[in-house]
């Protein structure tokens, strides 16, 4: 049944009315998007629940077993957030759930909606600085189902982009807990690579992630994950994955590409699927080491707890990679601290790609950075700072102009020609890429509704050449 009408000031009004006494209502819980638990109807039952471990076992054999929470989308702890008394602002909101949330047989909706509001000029080092994106649109509508699957320990997650211009599916896929230390994942998943990339879009301190990750992301492919749990808070944590190689979706997997003059094709694209390229199975491992009951998403530090600290290393590699479109071999070790509010992460990465004909000419490509740091004032208002940069190496250029020369030089027509030089013109110009930003968030119920506005200075280096950009974006979530 739903619970939360159970515990509504309706359910308890017709209580009271029914037995001719005044009833306190019982504090409702509050959940984050993810939580794993929810007030079914009041404090005297959730007292009676058994107590659950860090592992999520019963504390005591005599008890009743505990189902896995359903799932999120990757990278999201399920975190339930402490009851508040009454008459205080919410912190945020819960999800539609039917069913009994620790039962074998739930569904969970939810919902993600973000309004956003851009403004680059370009040039502004010169004189000709002049507007060159400017305007307000609907950015993101996410629509998650999730849910345990009949199984105790059987879960599942159904997130899609349901914009009318990007009607995709983002994450399918169906999750088994074998025992305490290893889970298996298999479907539409994110490559885990990071956990800056594999943290949700919603607990950014910026509105969006910075330009390493179209370079270096962990774009969505279709395989498998073994894995100890997401978001893991305290001890060793690992996610190991075989995948097809194959992008599901180009945002955080053109970057390579756009180097050659080449684009990443969508095969997620509800209304208008392209073909999967070729299948070049991709090997992916993402390990760290948490301490202090580190809490990864969000980024701010909302708890503003003692020390906490998370060094991590990620390694994918592609074992027959596509030239002009594929990195082959990955590297990014990672260092995240939260403390009293403040906050910090550093991420570096290097990418290495066959730049040439054969593996053996495989060399370093790309070189990248990002770094924030921040404080969080009592969970209402956060400012931070960030630097990104990405920068490609001469031999990356070279092997790109190389290849554009060749496929310019073998045109058949004026036609080809023009739209060949049009298409490859650029190949191998690129250079040196490097953002520096300041962002402001106010949390106005807690992550479910917050504003978060950043202005960036940005710096591009192409063809010996170096463009200036200043980049406002406000914009506003909603999820619940």
């Amino acid at each position: 049944m739903v619970n939360h009408f159970a515990s509504s000031p309706f359910a308890l009004l017709a209580g009271a009315m029914l037995l001719g006494t005044t009833t306190a209502a019982a504090q409702q819980g509050e959940d984050t998007w993810g939580a794993s638990e929810t007030n079914v109807s009041g404090a005297a039952f959730a007292q009676s629940q058994p107590a659950i471990s860090d592992t999520g076992s019963p504390s005591s054999m005599d008890e009743m077993p505990v189902f896995d929470p359903p799932p999120t989308p990757q990278g999201e702890p399920l975190v339930a957030k402490d009851e508040k008394p009454d008459g205080k602002w919410p912190e945020g909101f819960e999800p539609f759930v039917l069913g009994q949330p620790e039962g074998p047989g739930t569904l969970k909706i939810e919902l993600a909606v973000q309004s956003i509001y851009e403004m680059t000029a370009t040039g502004v080092d010169t004189m000709d600085s002049h507007l060159t994106d400017y305007g307000g649109k609907f950015r993101r509508l996410r629509f998650v189902l999730s849910g345990h699957l009949g199984l105790p320990s059987l879960t599942y997650l159904l997130h899609m982009s349901t914009l009318p211009s990007s009607l995709e599916l983002m994450d399918f896929y169906l999750d088994y807990r074998i025992a305490g230390w290893i889970s298996i994942r298999a479907g539409n998943v994110k490559v885990p690579f990071t956990r800056y990339r594999n943290n949700s879009f919603k607990g950014l301190c910026m509105v969006d992630w910075g330009i390493v990750t179209q370079f270096f992301g962990a774009e969505r492919q279709k395989g498998f994950l073994l894995h100890n749990g997401y978001g893991k808070k305290a001890g060793f944590e690992y996610e190991f994955g075989i995948l097809t190689g194959v992008a599901s979706r180009p945002p955080h997997a053109k970057g390579m590409a756009s180097l050659y003059g080449e684009t990443v094709k969508n095969p997620s694209d509800l209304t208008a699927p392209a073909l999967n390229e070729r299948i070049h199975p991709e090997i992916a491992l993402h390990i760290a080491w948490n301490h202090g009951e580190f809490d990864h998403s969000p980024e701010a530090d909302i708890e503003a707890g003692p020390p906490r600290v998370s060094a991590g290393l990620s390694v994918a590699w592609d074992t027959r990679p596509q030239r002009g479109i594929d990195v082959s071999v990955r590297i990014a070790p990672e260092l995240w601290l939260k403390a009293h509010g403040f906050h910090m992460q550093m991420t570096g990465y290097l990418g290495f790609a066959e730049l040439g004909m054969d593996v053996s000419d495989t060399s370093v490509a790309l070189v990248g950075a990002v770094a924030s740091a921040g404080y969080t004032h009592d969970a209402i208002v956060d400012v931070s700072l960030q630097y990104a940069m990405l920068a490609s190496t001469e031999a990356l250029r070279e092997d790109a102009m190389d290849r554009a020369s060749r496929i310019i030089a073998g045109a058949a027509s004026n036609t080809e020609l023009v739209n060949l030089m049009e298409k490859y013109g650029k190949a191998g110009t690129f250079e040196l890429q490097q953002e520096a930003s300041v962002g402001l968030t106010f949390f106005i119920i807690g992550q479910n509704l917050k504003w978060t506005s950043d202005l960036a200075w940005i710096a591009v280096t192409s063809d010996a050449a170096a463009t200036h950009q200043l980049r406002f974006r406000s914009q506003l979530q909603l999820v619940f």
